[in-house]
C-alpha cells in the first residue's frame, strides 16, 4: 500500500501489542521490575483504580495513564488507548522493545500489532457496511428496525495475515448527540517460530516493531478502503 495518508479521517484510538511465548514466567511482572530496569518511566504512577495483580498464571500491571502490562504463560501483552491518538504519540511499541531487550531468553513465536480506531460515517445510508457490501432484501428491515452489521476480513501478504473486524457503532458528540461510525479492529500477525536461533528471533520482533508505525499507517489505509465509491468525504 503506497497511498499517503496525510488525509485519512480515520481516527485512532488504541494500539494493542501482544507477544506469544512459551514458558513464559508471570510472576516476573511487577513495578520494581520495571521501573529497575528502565522498561517504563519512574515518573508512571500506578493506577489507584486497580492495583496490581502477580500471579504465578496472570499477571496485570496498570498505569495511571491507563498503559497497561499483562503476562500470562503464553503470551505478555502491552496496551495504550485513548480517544484520539495521533500516530506519534503512540508509545507501546518502545516499551515492548526495551521489555524484549531485558527479557531475551523467553521462546517468543509470534507477535500480534494490533491497532483499532473509527471513521464518521458521511452518509449514514451509503456508508453503512449494509450499503457497502450486503445485497439489499426484505431481511434488511424488520420490525421498523435496520439491522447493524459486522464483518470480518483477512488479507495475507509479505510475511504477515491482517485480520481487521469492521462493525456499525456510535460515539458521543456535543450536546449527548450520537454520532454514527464506523469501527475498526485489526490484528496484523506475524509469526516467527521457523527461526530457530534466539537471537534471530529476537532481531525479528525488535525488527517489527521498529516498524510498527507502518503497520499503523497501513491499518488506516485500508480502513479508508471501507468506504462508498459515491462518498464526499
Amino acid at each position: 500500500m503506497s497511498e499517503n495518508r496525510n488525509n485519512s479521517d480515520v481516527k485512532l484510538t488504541g494500539l494493542t501489542i501482544i507477544i506469544v511465548a512459551n514458558s513464559n514466567n508471570p510472576t516476573i511482572l511487577n513495578q520494581d521490575f520495571l521501573y529497575h530496569n528502565g522498561i517504563i518511566s519512574k515518573k508512571w504512577a500506578l493506577s489507584t483504580n486497580s492495583p496490581p495483580i502477580i500471579t504465578p498464571a496472570f499477571s496485570q500491571i496498570i498505569f495511571n495513564n491507563g498503559f497497561k502490562i499483562l503476562a500470562e504463560p503464553n503470551r505478555v501483552l502491552f496496551e495504550q488507548l485513548g480517544n484520539e491518538i495521533q500516530e506519534h504519540d503512540f508509545f507501546c511499541a518502545d516499551i515492548a522493545r526495551r521489555y524484549l531487550l531485558t527479557i531475551p531468553h523467553v521462546p517468543y513465536n509470534a507477535i500480534g500489532i494490533n491497532p483499532q480506531g473509527y471513521r464518521v460515517l458521511q452518509n449514514q445510508t451509503s456508508d453503512r457496511i449494509s450499503g457497502l457490501l450486503i445485497k439489499k432484501g426484505v431481511w434488511m428491515n424488520f420490525k421498523d428496525v435496520t439491522p447493524n452489521f459486522q464483518v470480518k476480513a483477512v488479507y495475507r501478504y509479505d510475511d504477515k495475515t491482517v485480520a481487521i473486524d469492521i462493525a456499525e457503532s456510535f460515539i458521543n458528540g456535543e450536546n449527548d448527540i450520537n454520532i454514527p461510525t464506523m469501527t475498526f479492529n485489526a490484528n496484523i500477525h506475524r509469526d516467527i517460530s521457523g527461526e530457530t536461533n534466539q537471537q534471530m528471533r529476537i532481531n525479528k520482533l525488535l525488527s517489527i516493531l521498529d516498524s510498527s508505525s507502518q503497520d499503523i499507517s497501513e491499518f488506516c489505509l485500508l480502513a479508508e478502503r471501507f468506504k462508498a465509491k459515491n462518498s464526499k468525504s
